[in-house]
């Protein structure tokens, strides 16, 4: 008995991660990808949604020539959007995709959270929430690896989710 069977109708969300980007470009030939992983992604996103569950995908770096095939053979939400990186611009990635897929994260962990200022921080949180937001299909997330930084600027965060309208989510509102 499979995953889901186990506990039939309690999954809404299943992440499937493969880093198929680096900060210049694909890590791997478009056709060594095709051939060697999108049917294997493709037979897990079955299963997912076979169970009512939808597929959040996490994918660092520029994946952007990709992401097209990624979202024909299932996923519903990227994570974290590089946009720092070539290929990822917001406005483009928006434009060409959004009908299509929710983005998930987008707060630079390269520059901004590690050397910004909070006005940086607040900068740069509204403008995902300005691009990415329009029209719905965006989830402002801080990535599980940018939890360092986060102790030090939930404040901010903290104060840009209320201004942004939205509740602050359960362990965050302790911190």
């Amino acid at each position: 008995m499979g995953a889901y069977e186990q506990i039939p109708g309690q999954v809404t969300l299943t992440h499937i991660a493969e880093d198929l980007g680096s900060q210049q470009n694909l890590m791997f030939a478009p056709a060594h990808m095709r051939k060697y992983m999108l049917s294997g992604m493709k037979r897990m996103i079955d299963l997912a949604y076979q169970a009512g569950a939808f597929v959040f995908h996490h994918d660092d770096g520029n994946c952007r020539r990709m992401l097209p095939e990624l979202i024909e053979v299932g996923i519903n939400i990227l994570n974290p959007i590089q946009w720092c990186y070539k290929g990822m611009d917001r406005e483009e990635l928006k434009r060409d995709l959004g009908n299509r897929l929710i983005f998930h994260g987008a707060v630079d962990n390269q520059q901004t959270l590690p050397f910004g200022t909070a006005a940086d921080v607040r900068k740069g949180v509204l403008d995902n929430i300005r691009i990415l937001g329009k029209g719905s299909g965006y989830i402002l997330a801080i990535m599980s690896s940018q939890i360092l930084h986060l102790r030090m600027l939930l404040p901010f965060l903290k104060a840009d989710l209320k201004m942004a309208g939205r509740r602050v989510p359960g362990p965050m509102a302790a911190i």
